[in-house]
């Protein structure tokens, strides 16, 4: 049972009561095949552990960054290896045509630590950029789905590191 903009999952859970509405989950239709990250939406319990959810897509192939703060809380574009810095796990997804279409990159950052303007320094793929977050597509109690805007990259491998890009 699929459309454009989600599907009906059905299945065993350990505990119902850890699959609400609002949640994030993650699954995949096949070993092989690319992770989907979804918002469920709907949850009717069925008999004993069975569980049937309606989810919204939110993106494919989710990838796992850092999120870096000075303490002070002002994100710089340079490295310097003796700042103090707050770090954060959180979800990027690229931009996607396909379903389900979404054509900017966001985050899903922690809704404790987000704030919107705020600049931090995103880690990843052999560089590190200053981002600004922007105001959130979708707020949840623990959670916050949002796009950014791209401030600063600084190359941190290889041959050019140290270079900035403008973006």
């Amino acid at each position: 049972d699929r459309s454009e903009s989600g599907c009906r999952l059905r299945g065993r859970v350990a505990n119902a009561n850890r699959v609400l509405p609002g949640a994030l989950v993650a699954f995949r239709e096949h070993h092989n095949v690319s992770w989907t990250l979804a918002v469920v939406r709907r949850l009717r319990k069925r008999i004993g552990d069975r569980i049937d959810i309606g989810v919204e897509y939110v993106g494919r192939k989710p990838l796992v960054v850092t999120l870096a703060a000075d303490v002070d809380g002002v994100a710089r574009s340079t490295s310097v290896a003796d700042r103090k810095r707050k770090y954060y796990a959180a979800i990027h997804l690229h931009e996607s045509s396909g379903h389900p279409h979404l054509p900017l990159r966001t985050l899903i950052m922690s809704a404790r630590d987000f704030n919107a303007g705020r600049c931090l320094s995103l880690q990843s793929d052999g560089a590190e950029y200053t981002v600004r977050l922007n105001e959130p597509i979708e707020e949840h109690d623990s959670f916050v789905w949002l796009s950014y805007a791209l401030v600063f990259r600084l190359a941190t491998d290889g041959p050019t590191q140290g270079r900035s890009y403008g973006g």
